[in-house]
């Protein structure tokens, strides 16, 4: 995988090599870059795309090459931000906003990121449109949108930049200048619906077309695991492949399983290429797994059974995922039950699957 900095990336904006950047740090970003180069395509824009890498802070680059598109690796910066030209540039993204004559697009997860743009474009200033895509689940938990959200993980200059970007980001979404490839929106009553338009384009994006479903072929998706998800993964397992079921298991990008600690036979799925772009060849009609994005992506884009094992994990004994996100998980299924089924033991996992 090249390495590229922001310099480098103005110099092919420059030369004209490019007119379209992307930022991914995991597989299903990559997915929602691809969605958004479909999107200009359907508006008739010739798109000359630059797809970027970037690290996760805790364990490193995830995304390291693509069978269609070259993928680059982000270097740092180790110079210091010039606050009077960057203080410039934002004077000049606020008086452009209503501007609409873009020639140059730029795609990432959440919301503009301004400093980031300044770096590519302080020295060629060009009219740009964001593009917006999913970074996953969290997308549509609110409170990530309020600086209150960041105060405790951020320092004063971290949490500027965020009101900075969260401020800017809201303007140029009523000028038209971000558009919103989020496969989800909110209605009234606060639960997510479809975003027709976008999952048309991240469907165009995977290429997907109809398969014939296999009934005795389950995907079990795991997430941080650890000793308790490591139990509830084997006893549901065992229950599955008791009725005659294959049981594929896909481990977290981020989080591989150890295999030794796994007490039946299965299949392992590679890891490292998101499930979305694995699904429309596996023909499995029914996924598994906790509070993973992918239970409600692969609901919308596959039309799939899609099932949270949330109440069989017991959060008294979990030391990660679990253990803090009590809160979030109520939301979770709060918010996704239309999509998503829940049982409460295996009897209703069982009546589910028809076994």
């Amino acid at each position: 995988m090249e390495s590229i900095d922001y310099k480098g990336i103005a110099e092919l904006i420059k030369r004209g090599e490019v007119n379209y950047v992307s930022f991914v740090m995991t597989p299903w970003h990559l997915i929602g870059a691809k969605a958004a180069i479909q999107f200009l395509k359907n508006e008739g824009v010739v798109v000359k795309p630059l797809i970027i890498s970037e690290p996760h802070p805790d364990t490193g680059f995830s995304v390291i090459k693509d069978d269609q598109y070259s993928i680059y690796k982000l270097t740092s910066l180790s110079s210091r931000t010039p606050i009077l030209k960057y203080i410039s540039f934002l004077f000049w993204c606020w008086r452009t906003s209503a501007e609409n004559n873009a020639q140059l697009y730029f795609a990432n997860p959440w919301y503009g990121k301004f400093k980031r743009l300044f770096w590519i474009l302080s020295s060629y200033r060009s009219c740009f449109k964001i593009l917006i895509f999913e970074e996953g689940i969290g997308t549509y938990v609110r409170d990530y949108y309020s600086i209150r959200h960041y105060v405790k993980d951020r320092n004063i200059l971290q949490l500027i930049q965020i009101k900075v970007d969260l401020f800017l980001s809201k303007r140029y979404i009523n000028t038209g200048r971000i558009v919103n490839l989020n496969p989800l929106k909110y209605e009234f009553d606060g639960r997510p619906s479809y975003n027709e338009p976008a999952i048309k384009m991240y469907k165009r994006a995977l290429n997907i077309e109809p398969v014939q479903l296999n009934e005795k072929r389950i995907v079990f998706l795991t997430q941080e695991i650890d000793e308790e998800i490591y139990r509830v993964v084997n006893d549901v397992s065992q229950f599955l492949t008791s009725y005659g079921m294959d049981v594929y298991i896909k481990a977290h990008p981020r989080f591989p399983i150890d295999t030794s600690k796994l007490t039946c036979k299965v299949t392992l799925v590679d890891h490292t290429v998101a499930i979305e772009s694995l699904l429309k060849s596996m023909g499995t009609k029914t996924v598994i797994s906790f509070n993973t994005t992918s239970l409600v992506s692969l609901r919308y884009l596959y039309d799939v059974t899609t099932i949270s094992l949330l109440h069989f994990v017991n959060d008294n004994c979990c030391q990660g995922l679990f253990n803090c996100q009590g809160k979030f998980n109520k939301w979770f299924e709060s918010s996704f039950s239309n999509l998503v089924l829940f049982p409460n033991d295996i009897n209703e996992l069982r009546t589910i699957l028809g076994a």
